[in-house]
């Protein structure tokens, strides 16, 4: 669920049409992108160099565990855990931490489930979630239209503001 990779910050178009960037297709016909290196940039404007360390932290499919997995000691990490790892790496000056989340906050756990408008308890705590770069909604926060009004009303004000 948690994964970081060290580069270089640069415009998506420069990284994936350098001659480097070969377009991969996996077996379930999703597209990525595979390169040897990323190559600093320059702005056309004063020729200055632009690239900058980052670190790109990438969560998805929660589905509400937000107190971790005690029944499996290699998943016992909660979202308090999470929320000061991003915020350790946030410290750091050297890098630029780049947070996406893609979804599927809801649906599986009873804290998820329990209360009228599934996810009512979830959504206040990944506002707590310092420094959100993007975040999508999945499959299962978009199966109940009180749900997507919580988002809408939740965290998409929030993160927008």
């Amino acid at each position: 669920l948690l994964f970081t990779l060290n580069g270089l910050l640069q415009p998506f178009d420069s990284l994936v049409n350098d001659s480097n960037s070969e377009e991969i297709e996996d077996d379930g016909g999703s597209l990525s992108y595979e390169t040897e290196s990323v190559a600093d940039y320059t702005d056309d404007e004063d020729d200055t160099k632009q690239a900058e360390k980052f670190q790109f932290i990438h969560i998805t499919d929660t589905h509400g565990w937000v107190f971790g997995h005690p029944h499996d000691e290699r998943y016992n990490t909660d979202f308090g855990d999470f929320v000061s790892l991003v915020e350790h790496m946030q410290s750091q000056q050297d890098k630029e931490v780049l947070l996406i989340d893609s979804g599927d906050i809801i649906e599986g756990t009873g804290f998820s489930d329990i209360s009228g408008v599934h996810g009512e308890y979830v959504f206040p705590v990944f506002r707590t979630i310092p420094g959100m770069s993007a975040m999508t909604i999945g499959n299962h926060d978009i199966g109940r239209s009180d749900s997507l009004d919580e988002i809408e009303s939740t965290l998409v004000s929030y993160f927008n503001r």
